[in-house]
């Protein structure tokens, strides 16, 4: 069973986390507008339960979007820890960026 409200699209870009414990880097492996899933070095694999703040800088823009998100769940992989991440909030006018970013971004791979 799907539970994604919406699709996702492959898409590499960096995502700066932001937690109690500090800042780290990530990169996503793919996106919609609801959430991502992210993969981080297994040196910095230790994952807050808690709710996270995210940036993400759009690649090609100058856009940058700030979301917290809850984490779903944790995949650990030989070199990499994988972590699926839904949206809680967002501003809207970042939501409709990120929106229409994955829309533009998925009519040129399906070009």
């Amino acid at each position: 069973m799907n539970r994604r409200d919406s699709d996702r699209v492959p898409l590499q870009m960096v995502v700066k986390e932001f937690a109690a414990e500090g800042e780290r880097q990530s990169m996503t492996l793919n996106v919609s507008s609801e959430g991502l899933y992210v993969n981080r070095l297994s040196s910095d694999a230790d994952t807050p339960a808690e709710d996270l703040a995210l940036e993400i800088q759009l690649p090609g823009t100058s856009d940058t979007i700030w979301a917290t998100a809850a984490v779903c769940h944790n995949r650990q992989l030989e070199h990499f820890q994988g972590t699926g991440m839904r949206f809680l909030s967002m501003a809207d006018k970042h939501r409709r960026l990120l929106k229409r970013y994955l829309r533009d971004y998925e009519e040129k791979l399906n070009n």
